[in-house]
């Protein structure tokens, strides 16, 4: 692991720089060393009114509900994270990796673990012990093995042990801890409470109406005790899809801020801007002039495959780079053998060669047509099939032909690198 490291940082050195300026991890507030730092974060118009209206509202006393929504890849929790900094010194945030299947229970335990991971930077763990007596006290509760889930190692020490006195830990409970904290730290601190939500589409199932009612009954469980009376601020990353089912329940609906924001895939420029402020950003001597690192036209290729993905551009360019890397800029052949190279392997996993006919026409027929997204119907028409057929053969297709974020009917999508590939003759299926 150590010599791949070190393989990796020697290909950055190659152009003068301290580490990859391609890598798809989000900007973190707080980076590691040789991490993409918090500058690295491009600003331009539309990013600018975006984070005046969520800055506004995480500066404001009373609490808030923010949905920032967008297509996966699009910069989400880079922009929140962004957000985040813009308005650090006046807040503690915890951000909640939200899985799939949880509770509400489960959402709020671990809400408030979170929590308390924020609270030991800020402050010490004495503090805190003190600060969960007086909770506890105030709450009338002793509950046994409670702080365990809280990540704090003597947790059982604060609560005492007496199984006699514990009683089941309850969302009541838990949510009159969290009221607690929330005000405390705003009362004595000046200082409010931030919880993001990362990614709310996570507690998504394979039954689409799994996830409404899942989604709902949290949202039902905490609106008053946690998501309005806590007076804290509250953000909710997720795709259009998700957004769309908060959006369609009025219990949910009302809850929210508005307007929720709306991060969409970024131009040609843009792209090229954001790739560009990255680079610099990784400089390892700012006043040195760069190598350049690819020719003329390269971005505007991925451009063309990937449109305004930033995720997948930077993926693809961090691909070829540790495949051709050499000091000399990166070409367009490059790229595109580097492309055909990993889109072959990928398809030969899937066996595609000994794919039933109609699962390959229904490839060339999503690369050739002029939209992106094809309505089931359509392919079906053409291919002189049924609906519940197109389906199936989908289905067997594996990832590379998914469903599209859209409210009515189905909508489907060819794997945009497969797309370019066939439509630009690189590749036949």
């Amino acid at each position: 692991m150590e010599d791949e490291e070190s393989n990796d940082s020697n290909i950055w050195e190659l152009y003068g720089l301290k580490g990859n300026p391609f890598s798809i991890n989000p900007i973190q507030v707080k980076s590691e060393k040789n991490d993409m730092p918090i500058e690295g974060f491009e600003r331009f118009e539309r990013i600018d009114r975006a984070l005046d209206i969520i800055t506004k509202r995480l500066k404001s006393e009373s609490g808030t509900r923010t949905v920032v929504y967008g297509k996966t890849g699009v910069g989400k929790t880079s922009f929140v994270n962004y957000a985040l900094h813009c308005v650090e010194n006046k807040c503690v945030y915890a951000i909640v990796n939200v899985k799939h299947g949880w509770t509400t229970k489960e959402f709020i335990n671990n809400t408030l673990s979170e929590i308390f991971n924020s609270l030991e930077k800020v402050l010490d763990k004495k503090t805190i012990k003190k600060r969960l007596q007086t909770y506890f006290k105030l709450l009338g509760y002793s509950v046994l093995n409670y702080a365990s889930k809280l990540n704090l190692d003597d947790v059982k020490k604060i609560i005492g042990n007496n199984e006699k006195n514990s009683i089941p830990i309850d969302s009541t409970f838990l949510e009159d801890l969290f009221k607690s904290i929330a005000k405390q730290l705003y009362t004595e601190h000046g200082k409010k409470l931030i919880v993001v939500y990362d990614d709310l589409g996570n507690l998504n199932s394979e039954e689409g109406e799994k996830q409404i009612e899942t989604i709902e009954d949290i949202f039902k469980s905490l609106r008053n005790g946690v998501f309005i009376e806590s007076g804290a601020h509250f953000i909710f990353i997720c795709d259009t899809k998700t957004n769309f089912i908060l959006r369609g329940k009025q219990t949910i609906r009302d809850v929210l801020s508005k307007p929720s924001i709306f991060l969409r895939e970024m131009n040609k420029d843009e792209i090229i801007d954001v790739i560009e402020h990255r680079i610099k950003v990784m400089r390892k001597e700012p006043e040195k002039s760069l190598k350049p690192l690819y020719e003329n036209g390269v971005l505007e290729l991925l451009y063309a495959i990937y449109r305004g993905n930033i995720r997948d551009t930077l993926d693809r360019l961090n691909s070829v780079f540790v495949s051709y890397a050499s000091g000399k800029p990166i070409t367009k052949t490059e790229v595109i053998e580097n492309l055909k190279e990993e889109t072959e392997g990928k398809l030969q996993e899937l066996d595609i060669s000994h794919k039933p006919k109609k699962e390959k026409e229904i490839i060339n027929y999503l690369a050739r047509s002029k939209k992106e997204k094809v309505k089931n119907g359509n392919i079906a028409s053409k291919l002189k099939i049924t609906n519940t057929e197109v389906k199936r053969y989908i289905e067997d297709l594996g990832d590379i032909i998914y469903q599209s974020e859209t409210a009515k009917d189905i909508y489907w999508t060819l794997d945009p690198e497969i797309r370019w590939l066939i439509k630009n003759h690189y590749l036949t299926i």
